[in-house]
């Protein structure tokens, strides 16, 4: 019997399979001599002063600053008005430096 194009077809993927499966075979087995220290860390364990077992995982401690953000801000931006933020900048510098300064009533900061 001959061989078709078809055949060759097949025979190409059925190889291309086979190589997958062996590599992934052997994937599995590397990860399982050589574990990816980033990945998971064995937990470890600690002994309390009262004779308590403490076991602490030090990949979720360390995971944690990466996921979480810096501090949120504390107003939206577009709510700030530069005027107002002006007048509460150098009304808290009046109090922090100049603690007797007592400011004008309805005068405005001119800054």
């Amino acid at each position: 019997e001959e061989e078709t194009e078809a055949d060759r077809a097949i025979a190409a993927l059925e190889a291309a399979r086979k190589k997958k499966q062996e590599e992934a075979k052997w994937m599995k087995w590397a990860e399982a001599q050589y574990p990816d220290p980033r990945k998971s860390a064995p937990p470890s364990a600690a002994v309390t002063a009262t004779g308590s077992a403490v076991v602490t995982s030090e990949v979720k401690a360390e995971a944690k600053p990466e996921t979480t953000p810096a501090s949120p801000p504390k107003k939206p931006a577009s709510s700030l008005n530069p005027a107002k933020v002006r007048q509460e900048i150098s009304e808290l510098i009046r109090k922090e430096f100049l603690p007797g300064y007592k400011t004008p009533e309805g005068s405005k900061s001119g800054g």
